[in-house]
């Protein structure tokens, strides 16, 4: 889709679906619903993503390794004040108040997007590959296995489990009041989203 429409269209359409299914979170009831403009949501972050790594991929050798972490550095920097910002602004506003001043700082990005230089209109080089890759070749792997097991169990149990179970949690074993930090009152929500912040760090 980049390379056939280039760059800006698909960028400004990710962020302008971003932005309506953030304000849809406090408009819609019901757990399908929520579930559909999830999906949605994941969808439209798949092509929020590319545009960087495009960049990257036609950077030259000597740069793409820096390009590489510039740009890494700069998305988590974003996830990491997203999850405080709005953990923070869910205890102080409430959820639907939330969502709704998230959806307008998302909806920032769109004149943002129009400012991107549209000339990704090219095909990536592709890279030869000598030798096929199946799934004999990465289970026959022992060590590529134990790699990707490996992987796939951090995913599940620290980016998927903890996640969505660790406000749960502190709800449970702090209580709807919070913890008080030097006599400020700290919610579950400020409270999960800096714990979950903290494993961004690294």
């Amino acid at each position: 889709i980049y390379n056939r429409y280039g760059t800006r269209l698909p960028f400004v359409a990710a962020i302008s679906v971003g932005t309506v299914v953030t304000l849809s979170y406090g408009l819609i009831h019901g757990f399908l619903l929520f579930l559909l403009f999830r999906i949605i949501w994941g969808i439209a972050w798949s092509f929020l993503r590319l545009p960087g790594y495009l960049f990257v991929a036609t950077a030259s050798d000597k740069q793409r390794g820096k390009m590489m972490g510039l740009y890494q550095s700069i998305a988590v920097m974003g996830s990491l004040g997203g999850t405080l910002i709005g953990g923070s602004m869910l205890d102080i506003c409430g959820f639907r108040s939330a969502v709704l001043l998230l959806a307008c700082g998302s909806a920032i990005g769109i004149p943002l997007a129009l400012l991107v230089r549209d000339d990704q209109r090219r095909t990536l080089r592709k890279p030869k590959i000598t030798t096929p890759i199946n799934l004999k070749l990465v289970f026959g792997d022992f060590k590529m296995l134990g790699i990707g097991l490996n992987a796939m169990a951090n995913n599940l149990l620290i980016g998927s489990v903890l996640n969505s179970t660790l406000a749960l949690y502190l709800l449970e074993f702090v209580g709807e009041g919070g913890i008080s930090i030097f006599g400020v009152t700290v919610g579950i929500a400020t409270l999960s989203s800096l714990l979950l912040a903290m494993r961004r760090v690294n």
